[in-house]
Parts: C-alpha cells; sequence; structure tokens
C-alpha cells in the first residue's frame, strides 16, 4: 500500500486528538482503486515542558475526543461526507 502525498486529505481534531485519512492508491482485481487508512494522533507535553506526539495510547478523559474524531473518519471514509458537527476552531 502506498501514499499518495505526504498531506493527509481530511484531519479531524478534537483537543489534543486527531485523526487523519490517508487516500491510497492500491491494485484491487487487476484495476486500480482507491483505499483509505487512518492514523490517531494524541499530543501532550512531556516534563520538560516539550510537544510529544503518541498512538495508542489514551486516557479516560480522551476517550470521548477519540470517539469525536473515530466516528467522523468513519462517516467520511464509509459515507464520502463529513457529520455536519465541526471541531472547536469551525476545523472539519
Amino acid at each position: 500500500m502506498s501514499q499518495q502525498s505526504n498531506k493527509p486529505v481530511k484531519v479531524f481534531r478534537a483537543g489534543n486528538v486527531r485523526a487523519s485519512i490517508w487516500r491510497n492508491q492500491i491494485e484491487a482485481n487487476g484495476r486500480p482503486a482507491t483505499r483509505y487508512s487512518l492514523s490517531i494522533e494524541k499530543r501532550y507535553r512531556n516534563r520538560e515542558n516539550q510537544w510529544k506526539s503518541s498512538r495508542l495510547h489514551a486516557f479516560a478523559d480522551d476517550l470521548p475526543k477519540l470517539e469525536v474524531v473515530i466516528r467522523e473518519a468513519y462517516a467520511y471514509c464509509v459515507m464520502g461526507k463529513s457529520p455536519a458537527t465541526t471541531g472547536p476552531n469551525g476545523e472539519s
């Protein structure tokens, strides 16, 4: 699976949690096809106050934010559009 570019086609944010949608060109049944993948990232500051990022690590209060971005990413991949909701900064 190869990525078309180094930028996601769509990014959903909720606080310090971000889900990025990546478009991948693949071959299926001998024909070119598009397949989407999802990466989830959580940003945090370490003890030295430096920004870091983590995958697959979340605290209980991050779960509602993860739910928001996962639902939006799922809707984008499956239905080809975003739900009516947007992030706190008007991002979709």
